[in-house]
Order: C-alpha cells, then structure tokens, then sequence
C-alpha cells in the first residue's frame, strides 16, 4: 500500500492536471510504501491532444495492473518486477515476460522475466532457474 499525506503535495499539480486534461488528478512528491513487498512498474505510451507521452504507473499488487490497463488505449507496454529490500541485496528489475495464476493458491503468481527466470510473488520472492519452458 502507498501512502501520502497531504503535506506532500507537489506544487506543480495545478499545471499538470491541466496539461494533461486531467483534473481529478493530485500530485505528490513523493510516496511512503509501508509494507517490504515487491513492486511492479507498469510503462507505457498515451496519446494526449496529438502528442505521445511516456508514463509509469507503480502497484505493490500485481493483479490490480488489469484495473488499469483494460479500456486505456496505451501503446508499447512494458511490465517490470521491483525485488522487495533486503539488507545486503541491492534492489533488482526484470523484464516480466509472462504470467501464470498458481492452481493451488489463487492469487499468487509466478513470473517468467526476460532473463529466463521465474519469480513468485511477495511473501515468498524465490528465484527458480527456467529453461525452455520448463522449470529447472
């Protein structure tokens, strides 16, 4: 979960809201994550008014990135995985390639990324060796 406070406000958000044509939007400067779980960035391109825009768009759920991306007319979609911290890891992303829902536990996913390895999801943030398709 994401947190802000009010405090937090950036003061440009009255330009950008109207650049953008978007006035229900607020921006911050920055956001709080309170809970140590695994990111996913979503970037993509939009068309606003003629012009192409790149934007990114941060969930700590993945299964609330299809809330989004359904109905939007976005371009050139990239989903990326985030590792959670850990004290003597720096963090890491990788390219998420493909998806597979877990039959036995539903909600938890399994991540093929672009460096043919599989991630599972928050709580257990494994790293499993894949290999033609086939789990090592």
């Amino acid at each position: 979960m994401f947190e802000v406070s009010h405090l937090w406000k950036s003061k440009s958000s009255e330009l950008l809201r109207a650049l953008f044509e978007r006035p229900e939007r607020q921006g911050y400067r920055f956001v709080e994550l309170s809970l140590n779980v695994q990111l996913f960035h979503v970037d993509a391109s939009v068309t606003v008014a003629g012009e192409n825009y790149a934007t990114r768009f941060i969930f700590d759920n993945f299964g609330d990135i299809s809330e989004l991306i359904v109905g939007q007319d976005f371009e050139n979609v990239k989903i990326s995985m985030q590792t959670k911290r850990e004290d003597a890891i720096d963090y890491s992303f990788d390219v998420i390639e493909e998806v597979f829902e877990s039959d036995s536990s539903p909600g938890t996913y399994l991540y093929r990324c672009k460096n043919n390895v599989v991630k599972m999801d928050m709580i257990y943030d494994t790293l499993l060796p894949f290999d033609d398709g086939i789990l090592v």
